[in-house]
């Protein structure tokens, strides 16, 4: 993966020595995903649609156009060289399940999601609860 880029909570890019960023950029893709996962009065994990609802709706770093990321954006993010959790350190993944905004082509009662644990995707019913990172086209 490319060196991915601190975000501080201005916008602005940090040294990479910084401990206080809120989101990451990866200059090569031109994504900006959010640090953590988004949590919603104490929980981690969401049925779908609050999971792409609290993507919507968040204001991070100056910037109020994330999203909840394509199967293939997710996806992306998994390194099958590592497990569990199957990604970058500096990311901060969860070893479980990530919602993404992609719906199952059979039913649209699933969607598809990726398992940071092996780094593996999947779908699921929207009822279900999984985790939710946030992602943001950058313009840098």
């Amino acid at each position: 993966m490319t060196s991915l880029i601190k975000i501080s909570v201005t916008g602005a890019a940090l040294p990479e020595d910084a401990t206080d960023f809120v989101a990451l950029l990866n200059p090569e893709t031109k994504r900006m995903w959010t640090a953590h996962d988004l949590s919603f009065e104490g929980d981690e994990e969401f049925g779908h649609a609050e999971a792409e609802n609290a993507c919507a709706g968040l204001e991070l770093a100056g910037f109020k156009d994330w999203y909840c990321p394509s199967v293939e954006e997710l996806f992306a993010l998994a390194d099958r060289s590592r497990h569990s959790p199957a990604a970058d350190p500096l990311l901060n993944m969860k070893s479980g399940w990530y919602w993404s905004s992609t719906s199952a082509a059979w039913s649209r009662e699933f969607a598809w999601g990726v398992g940071f644990s092996l780094g593996e995707a999947n779908c699921d019913h929207r009822y279900h609860y999984a985790r939710v990172r946030a992602v943001r086209v950058a313009s840098q």
